[in-house]
């Protein structure tokens, strides 16, 4: 993960809805409704940066579009990861439902913890998974 970016590097963007429950953070993912939306595994929702968009924007829209939520609250930029080509973002949600179905793209969306997600999500997400877990450490108690 890197902290700084060339934007013009920035293809794509990640959405990461977390909810406390009890103290324990939980992450809203999807899983693609066919391969070549990303496989088969539970996944961070993402996808291109339209032109115009922001990387934060575009990250609102997959978010809404693939996950069915829409973010309104606080949203911080995790990083920058897989050179410098995508910005993922999350944000602590106090709403648990979804505002509206997800796209075609999605065919089942879940709530998991991060040990879960870790142990059944995409491998090449799972370490921005771990970076967040990081990251709400320093947050909340976890």
């Amino acid at each position: 993960m890197n902290k700084k970016n060339d934007c013009s590097k920035l293809k794509r963007a990640y959405m990461i809805p977390v909810a406390i429950h009890d103290g324990t953070p939980f992450i809203m993912v999807m899983r693609p409704s066919n391969k070549q939306f990303g496989g088969i595994m539970y996944q961070i929702a993402k996808g291109r940066i339209d032109a115009g968009e922001t990387s934060k924007q575009a990250a609102i829209r997959e978010c809404s579009e693939e996950l069915g939520i829409n973010i309104s609250t606080e949203i911080e930029s995790l990083g920058y990861y897989f050179n410098n080509t995508s910005e993922v973002f999350f944000s602590i949600v106090k709403n648990c439902e979804q505002d509206h179905a997800p796209c075609f793209e999605t065919i089942h969306t879940a709530w998991l913890t991060i040990p879960e997600f870790l142990t059944i999500g995409r491998d090449i997400q799972k370490i921005i998974i771990t970076d967040l877990r990081n990251r709400l450490t320093s947050i909340i108690d976890i």
